[in-house]
């Protein structure tokens, strides 16, 4: 089996899982998982943007985001 299809169930079963249960170890997983593409969107963005913003900050509203959402 194709380890990219493994891993879209492993997610949606993730996702299936914390919809049900609200487990807050659930949703630390879901949050590592999208961390990565935090960072690469916080750094592509940052590359359009006036060199004040930082991209560290960047990626912490990102992050909080994630938490948020």
């Amino acid at each position: 089996m194709n380890k990219t299809i493994r891993g879209r169930e492993a997610m949606a079963s993730l996702w299936e899982r914390y919809k049900k249960t609200s487990r807050k170890e659930l949703r630390n997983k879901l949050i590592e998982h999208y961390l990565p593409m935090v960072k690469t969107i916080a750094e592509r963005l940052s590359l359009h943007l006036p060199d004040f913003i930082n991209t560290d900050d960047l990626i912490s509203l990102g992050v909080s985001g994630l938490f948020n959402a």
